[in-house]
């Protein structure tokens, strides 16, 4: 629902307090008129950007925690648990408050809502206007790169390679179950993207259960093990194609494979990174239209958007996210003539990233082998 409709329904006493949060003039004891004076300030420019820089660090977290939902209805117990996880102390109720008393949130009125509360639509696209103007001036578009590297397409060559590799080698299992170096080798050979298998004395690249292996293939492996293409058995040949995976080979298949690669990222990286959808709808704001340099973009993440929800965000983005959407076909990155790294979406990451693939979906968190 829009901020007017809301406003419609909303009680007197909550009007009073949307008007005082924006210095309204207005009757205070008509509806009408309050509603007049809070429609004649709320929607200014810089009364969006006041407010946005009035909030606490936590609250601007929380804020951009309801940005990166692809819905507009909460239930308070969801509300409060995303407070916590923006970093507000206690049970969050603060965070709740800052957004009703500036009627960005309202208290439900519909039959599906009214047991819970409601993000205007129209006060969601007014601060993402907001923030992507804010973004653009600390992450100016750069021009074209002289070097580009794009690997759409290329995971899914590389699935269906692997699925081959399956049917057709006898694929004999170390004691640890994970695939002998050599065969890794020989794997890895035929794939588009080359890697090479991880040094058994290293710590495991990838936090899969497959941490065995370098991230882009565990990543794969990780993927085809839970949709159903491959098997893990008994016995020294551990790996076997199943049916689905051979009617995959055989037949194809009408899943939009590349979505769901993109959906299983989402729901595997969301527990170790929980403020990953807002890292991605950061991205999305950062360089959705042009080439943006990493420098810049690491440089503007800062508190309002992920805080201390994990260790050292930037790190996160520079060596999961970023590496990570190039593979999956959401980013391309380019090298500028003076050696700046630059990052544009591509319009299948500008669909995924738009529509929150994945985002309010249960987070899947696999077991180390």
């Amino acid at each position: 629902m829009r901020f007017a409709d809301l406003l419609a329904y909303a009680d007197i006493d909550d009007l009073n307090r949307i008007a005082l949060t924006y210095r309204c003039r207005c009757d205070g004891h008509s509806k009408n008129d309050l509603i007049q004076g809070i429609l004649s300030r709320v929607f200014r420019d810089d009364e969006i950007a006041h407010q946005y820089a009035d909030l606490d660090d936590d609250e601007r977290r929380f804020v951009w925690a309801l940005l990166a939902e692809g819905r507009s209805c909460f239930t308070l117990e969801e509300l409060l648990a995303k407070a916590r996880q923006a970093g507000a102390d206690g049970s969050g109720r603060q965070c709740v408050a800052a957004l009703l008393k500036r009627g960005w949130l309202f208290r439900g009125v519909t039959r599906s809502t009214r047991h819970g509360f409601v993000f205007p639509t129209d006060v969601k696209e007014r601060l993402f206007r907001y923030l992507e103007r804010d973004i653009r001036q600390a992450v100016p578009l750069a021009g074209p790169p002289e070097v580009v590297r794009d690997e759409r397409g290329l995971l899914l060559d590389d699935l269906y390679t692997w699925l081959r590799f399956v049917a057709e080698t006898p694929i004999r299992l170390t004691a640890e179950g994970i695939l002998h170096r050599q065969q890794q080798h020989r794997l890895f050979q035929q794939f588009a993207v080359m890697e090479d298998p991880v040094d058994r004395a290293s710590t495991a690249v990838s936090r899969s259960r497959s941490g065995h292996y370098p991230r882009r293939f565990a990543f794969l492996y990780d993927f085809t093990i839970y949709i159903g293409f491959v098997a893990e058995g008994e016995g020294p040949f551990g790996l076997s194609l199943t049916e689905q995976g051979e009617r995959l080979l055989r037949e194809g298949t009408d899943l939009d494979l590349g979505r769901e690669l993109f959906r299983f990222w989402v729901r595997t990286t969301k527990h170790p990174i929980p403020a990953l959808p807002q890292l991605l709808v950061f991205l999305y704001l950062a360089c959705r239209d042009g080439w943006a340099r990493e420098d810049d973009l690491l440089a503007r993440l800062s508190s309002d958007v992920t805080g201390d929800l994990f260790a050292n965000p930037a790190s996160a983005l520079r060596n999961e996210v970023l590496p990570m959407g190039l593979h999956l076909g959401m980013l391309v990155s380019g090298l500028a003539s003076n050696g700046n790294r630059l990052w544009t979406f591509t319009p299948l990451g500008i669909a995924w990233v738009g529509e929150r693939v994945g985002f309010a979906e249960q987070s899947i968190v696999w077991q180390e082998v």
